[in-house]
């Protein structure tokens, strides 16, 4: 696992640098949804999934971080995240 991390580049960057760049897809993320209830629009399907998937593990973890509590500040990742589950 530490070669695929190294490999990726992640762990060559410092924290700072690894919160900047997850802001930015979480600011990607909150952009592409925007008003609407679903990523594609007013259904579910495939991109959702993976939407779903990768906010809830940030949102909707347990855990306190900076990352969650940025996360946190949109609105709309929050709503969506909360119809889904």
């Amino acid at each position: 696992m530490q070669r695929q991390i190294n490999g990726h580049g992640t762990s060559r960057l410092q924290e700072q640098e690894i919160f900047a760049l997850s802001k930015q897809d979480i600011n990607a993320l909150s952009a592409t949804l925007g008003s609407k209830k679903y990523f594609p629009g007013d259904q579910p399907t495939t991109p959702d999934t993976s939407g779903f998937g990768h906010l809830i593990n940030i949102i909707g973890c347990p855990i306190e971080s900076p990352l969650k509590e940025y996360g946190l500040t949109k609105k709309n990742l929050n709503s969506y995240v909360n119809r889904i589950k």
